[in-house]
């Protein structure tokens, strides 16, 4: 049988390794769980929320998010993006389709479609 050799601070490195395996390396697991889970694993906060005053869909572009703690029961009046460039019409969204030359921006793109089939 070998007897373990000890290393300058007068541990084993075997001693050394059980004690980071079974202590810290737990703990470090345990936190990273805390984190993932604690996080919604990325994406839009699943608690931050803003106002769709044409319940089209899309939320306003310029407002601030709100918390469902602070909507006061209004939580259908909500959604989680703000891509509406104008949430006062229905018919304006992302998902709209553009007319050309008319001078909006129906698709929330940037600029009304021009004859050519390009934004302004």
């Amino acid at each position: 049988m070998k007897k373990l050799k000890k290393n300058d601070n007068g541990y084993n490195n075997f001693m050394t390794r059980k004690i980071l395996l079974s202590l810290v390396l737990p703990i470090f697991l345990l936190v990273s769980a805390i984190v993932i889970i604690g996080s919604g694993c990325g994406g839009v906060p699943k608690d931050e929320f803003y106002i769709d005053a044409d319940a089209d869909g899309f939320g306003n572009s310029s407002a601030k998010p709100v918390r469902f703690s602070e909507t006061q029961g209004e939580e259908e009046a909500y959604v989680v993006n703000n891509k509406d460039c104008d949430d006062t019409n229905a018919n304006i969204h992302p998902n709209a389709i553009d007319i050309p030359n008319n001078g909006i921006d129906e698709d929330c793109d940037g600029g009304d479609t021009i004859d050519g089939g390009t934004d302004n």
